[in-house]
Formats: structure tokens, sequence, C-alpha cells
């Protein structure tokens, strides 16, 4: 059902999602991360994440199929090497979907950051790696786009903050950084991100005077079912022990 006005100026796309809407819920996305599994037969990892605009399509649970009302948003999400290809060869990154999507959702910055980290680190190493970090910057700025950002200005402004933050091991710069490295960039310099007010909070002038507040973080999660609640039912790479914990602790905590 409708949650107030559409979003101006930033809907476009995102339209699609919002469906006339100011904001989408986290149980949007996570019906988009279940489409996807049920798409690749279950368990693909999230690395496996490049959909054609029929797979996005279904992903989306678009009515009857139709791939009209989702072509803007596969234009957005289409890298710009990939724009003079036929669209039947096109390909987009779901990884990026669901970052942006997160930013459609009324969850405060550093949670969606957490969120955007423990999605993209699937291997649970407690690092990301500077292409990584360039994703969720790619993500944060379609946010506000009407064209897909440049790819490869967003990968080396990535690595000069990866290497900025990285440790240094025997002379040689890290070239990834923790997930609370990450959080404090968040903290610090949210710009540097390409963080800026989601679509729905720059419709209300009147919520200008929270943006500083939506920047301090939130109580740190070091597993995916520490998340805040805010962001307790988005997905984590399925098939992970922290996701079938996660499920086990909330039903736990419902009937208890």
């Amino acid at each position: 059902m409708a949650d107030g006005a559409a979003v101006e100026g930033g809907a476009g796309a995102w339209e699609v999602l919002l469906a006339g809407r100011q904001h989408i819920k986290t149980s949007d996305v996570q019906e988009v991360c279940d489409r996807f599994r049920e798409l690749r037969g279950g368990g693909a990892a999230l690395s496996d994440s490049w959909l054609s605009l029929q797979e996005l399509t279904i992903v989306l649970g678009v009515s009857g199929g139709d791939e009209k009302p989702v072509q803007p948003l596969f234009q957005l999400l289409t890298s710009a090497d990939d724009k003079d290809a036929a669209v039947s060869t096109r390909r987009c990154d779901l990884r990026v979907l669901l970052v942006a999507m997160a930013g459609l959702t009324r969850a405060k910055v550093p949670d969606r950051m957490r969120f955007a980290a423990l999605l993209l680190d699937e291997a649970e190493t407690g690092f990301l790696t500077h292409e990584q970090v360039a994703l969720i910057m790619r993500a944060n700025t379609l946010l506000g786009a009407v064209a897909s950002a440049d790819s490869p200005a967003l990968m080396a402004r990535a690595q000069t903050l990866v290497e900025a933050a990285a440790p240094v091991a025997g002379g040689t710069t890290q070239m990834q950084i923790t997930h609370d490295e990450l959080l404090d960039i968040v903290r610090q310099r949210p710009a540097e991100l390409c963080i800026s007010d989601p679509p729905w909070k720059r419709a209300k002038t009147s919520s200008r005077a929270t943006t500083a507040r939506s920047l301090v973080a939130t109580t740190p999660a070091t597993t995916a079912r520490e998340l805040p609640t805010a962001l307790a039912d988005l997905p984590v790479p399925d098939g992970s022990p922290q996701a079938t914990e996660a499920t086990a602790t909330q039903a736990a905590s419902q009937t208890s």
C-alpha cells in the first residue's frame, strides 16, 4: 500500500520499487534477495549476482513479467562500459541494487553501511577490498543520480580511501579495511563514501535538521545476528552460519 506521496526528483528509476511510497520496508529487500536465490536455484552466492533485464524483472517481482517499468532502473544499474551494448547482453549487479535499496529504507546511515559490509564480505573475513568499497560508493551515488556513476573514477577514489585507512604490514599497505574502519569513515567523513540524504528524506524539507543525527553510529555489530533492529530482517549472505542462527534467534525471541 502506498506510504505517502511519491518521492520527487529521485523517484524516476526507483519508482518500480517505491510504487508511490516515500520509502521501502526492509522486508522488501529481503523479498528481492529471496527471489534471487529462487532464480539461481537456491544457495547462490551473491558474487554470482549479474542479472539480465529479464532476470532483474523476475527478482523485483514485477507483475506479469513486464520489463518496461524495470528498464529505467536496469539502465541506472548497468555499468558505463556496458551502455552501448545491446540490451540482451547487458547485465546489472544485484549487490549494488541491495545496498542502494537499504538506502531507500528508513534505516540510519551507519546501519545501512554495516549491512552493506556484511552483505559484501561473504567470506566473513572482517575486511573489505577497495573494489567492494567502490561498489558501496556506486550504490550510494546512484540513489541521487540520473545516470550511472563513473565506475573507474569511483574505483580510484575507493583505492585512495582504502590506502589512507588501511594498516601497513612489513612496509606494505594492506589493500583492505575492516568493517569498523569503514564505519569510522561513515561517522567522520560520510561524503567520501558518496553518502547523502536518501530520496525520501530529500523530499521532506523539514527533516534537514535530523541529517547530523542520522550519522550517529549505533552499537557496533560483529555478526549478522547482531544487526540493529532497523535492519534485522535484511538479507545476509545465504547459507552462512549466522543467517541460520539469526533465524533461530528471531524465532526464539518471538515465542519467549
